[in-house]
């Protein structure tokens, strides 16, 4: 039985996939947005254990996620994230 929810917010479907796999593994349900759009309704919609959010997304990127999640008069506003993204300059750290 899953542990929880947890969404992955990842428009790349090779890492999107290998996220999965490995969050399956340790024993939560997951669920994947392709889109930052599709991401913050589906973490207002399923109020998830945790958020790993790509920062570079088609639409928006996942600050405007974090902000729109933080904004919540509901208990998804104080969800955990872990940002991922391929940028290695100090700006975006």
């Amino acid at each position: 039985m899953p542990s929880g929810v947890v969404l992955v917010i990842e428009d790349d479907e090779w890492v999107a996939r290998l996220l999965s796999s490995a969050i399956r593994d340790a024993g939560y349900e997951v669920v994947v947005q392709g889109t930052a759009r599709g991401g913050l309704d589906a973490a207002c919609k399923l109020e998830p254990e945790a958020i790993v959010c790509d920062i570079d997304l088609p639409d928006h990127d996942g600050f405007w996620v974090a902000r729109g999640v933080r904004m919540q008069p509901s208990r998804v506003s104080v969800t955990p994230f872990l940002f991922l993204s391929g940028y290695d300059d100090q700006e975006s750290r």
